[in-house]
This record gives C-alpha cells, sequence and structure tokens, in this order.
C-alpha cells in the first residue's frame, strides 16, 4: 500500500526475495499500469507499455498522479530470478485522504457499541473475497464497501451486525490479520437470519491480541445506503485497557507528545505508532492521532 498527496509524485521500491536454496536479486516485471497517474523510473524514464522490465537496481519507482485526481489506484508486477516467476502482486495507491474509510488501507478503529456510516459516496475495493465462510446467505458483490478495524482484547464472541438499522441490501465479510497485506477472510454474511430488508448479521471467535477488518458493502450495483453498524464482543471492562491505541507513551492522554513520537516513524513499518495495522506509519494514523486528541 502507498500513500500519495494530490498533484504530487511519490515514490516506492518494489520487492522481491529469491526462493528457498536460490540466490541473487531479482528483476521485476510491470504487468498493468495505473489508471489513473503515471509510472516512471528514477531517471524519468516513464513506464508506458506493458510487459516492462525492471532491472535489479531499477526498483525504486515514481508515481505522479493525474492532476486533480484523488482516489484509489493500482498496478501489478511479478518478482523474476533465474526464470522463476513469482505469483502476481497489486500495488494500491491512495491519492488524498478519504473522508471515509473506503478500502482497508483506511479502516476506521472501531469497539463495542454503534458506529453510524454512509456508502453512498465509496468506492468498490479490488480485495479478493468468497462466499465458502458462508454458504447460502445470498453473499453479493460487495459493491461501495466501506472498512473498520476491530482489535480484540480477550478470547470471546464478536458479533457484527447490520441487521434492521440500514436502508439498503448489505454483505458483511470478516477478515483477521495485523495488516491489509496479510490478512485472511474468516467470516461472511450476506442476509442475517431475521433481519428484514436483506441487511446482514454474523458471529465469529476472536482471539486475544488480533485484529479483525470488517468491510460492508451491498448486494449489487444498486446497493447503497447509511445506517449503523452495531459491534458486541468481549467485555467493554476488559477491553478498556487497551481502549486508546494513539496514546504512544501511556500517559493516558493524547496530545502533542503522542504526535511528535508518530513523526519521528513516519514511514516506518512494524511499530506501535502504526496505529491503524496498515503495515505502515502514514497519514492515516496521524489523522487517527488528531482526531482523537484528549484524555483517554
Amino acid at each position: 500500500n502507498v500513500y500519495c498527496e494530490p498533484d504530487q509524485a511519490c515514490e516506492f521500491t518494489l520487492i522481491g526475495s529469491p526462493p528457498f536454496g536460490e540466490n541473487g536479486q531479482p528483476n521485476f516485471e510491470i504487468q498493468t499500469l495505473p489508471n489513473n497517474g503515471s509510472l516512471f523510473l528514477l531517471n524519468g524514464s516513464p513506464i508506458s507499455s506493458t510487459p516492462y522490465f525492471v532491472y535489479s537496481g531499477q526498483e525504486t519507482l515514481q508515481y505522479i498522479p493525474n492532476s486533480t485526481f484523488e482516489g484509489e489506484d493500482s498496478f501489478s508486477y511479478v518478482a523474476t530470478i533465474q526464470d522463476v516467476e513469482s505469483s502476481p502482486a497489486t500495488v494500491e495507491i491512495q491519492v488524498g485522504i478519504p473522508s471515509y474509510p473506503d478500502d482497508c488501507i483506511s479502516s476506521e478503529l472501531i469497539q463495542n457499541g454503534i458506529t453510524e456510516f454512509t456508502t453512498l459516496e465509496a468506492t468498490n475495493s479490488s480485495t479478493p473475497y468468497d462466499d465458502s465462510p458462508c454458504p447460502n446467505t445470498y453473499l453479493g458483490e460487495m459493491n461501495q464497501d466501506i472498512w473498520f478495524k476491530y482489535e480484540s482484547c480477550e478470547n470471546g464472541s464478536l458479533t457484527i451486525s447490520t441487521c434492521n438499522t440500514i436502508d439498503f441490501d448489505s454483505d458483511l465479510v470478516v477478515y483477521e490479520g495485523n495488516n491489509c497485506e496479510s490478512m485472511i477472510e474468516i467470516g461472511c454474511n450476506g442476509d442475517g437470519d431475521g433481519c428484514a430488508g436483506y441487511s446482514s448479521e454474523l458471529t465469529i471467535n476472536v482471539l486475544e491480541n488480533n485484529s479483525y477488518f470488517i468491510r460492508v458493502g451491498g448486494w449489487s450495483s444498486g446497493s447503497s445506503g447509511t445506517g449503523t453498524l452495531e459491534i458486541s464482543g468481549p467485555s467493554e471492562e476488559i477491553c478498556q485497557t487497551n481502549s486508546c491505541p494513539a496514546d504512544l507513551n501511556d500517559d493516558s492522554v493524547i496530545n502533542v507528545l503522542d504526535l511528535l513520537q508518530l513523526i519521528s516513524e513516519f514511514g516506518s513499518t512494524n511499530s506501535i505508532a502504526d496505529i491503524n495495522g496498515d503495515g505502515f506509519v502514514n497519514t492515516f494514523d496521524l489523522l487517527e492521532i488528531v482526531s482523537s486528541f484528549g484524555d483517554c
């Protein structure tokens, strides 16, 4: 996942590693191009057609979004070494900060209780899903989906519901994982039992200190709207000890000291400053701190 400011160039590095028992540095093959921007080598050479071969030592690329574009873009590549080719990898690019949790990278952190939401301006995510965890519940297209993140404080049962609280035909998909790259689908629901208007509800088992990404979308291309998402997980009293992830220095208040700590770790990975758990310390984590200023 990559974040870019509108109308500005941003850089990132393609990654790949040799298969077990092999040595050497991988080369790369760009297989698809972004739709809303352009790719360049750092020497300024444009990547304007596919397949385009990027050799070891050139793997840091530049992306420039189209003028005034804000939203999601993507392209794909494979790594190759000694005639061994990886499966395709997709680079998801978020240009500008969305005003709603439009994709996994911008998931909104939520806890037990009721959260108001709208999908009216959301776009369709490219993250894969299937209905094998929820056969015969009429899981649809996940149209105009939005994303939330739940962090479990102990083992237990978690119920996720839009049942009777929204104005469109909804679908739910839940993934388990510490970030958007490593998550796996563990639950889904199209139509919940006894839920009017084809709204949805599901219950999963959660594990202590695990993260869960919740995806809310519509059944078909005409399904979008507003309503509330209800979360009922492990006891609120138990979860209070982990209810303030933006308090980076554990002084029970979120203020400029936490902001300065995040800025000092900006761009890093595997850091406590990665508040939304997308794998990177970036602008989305900064927004989490700013929106949470005050006592925990």
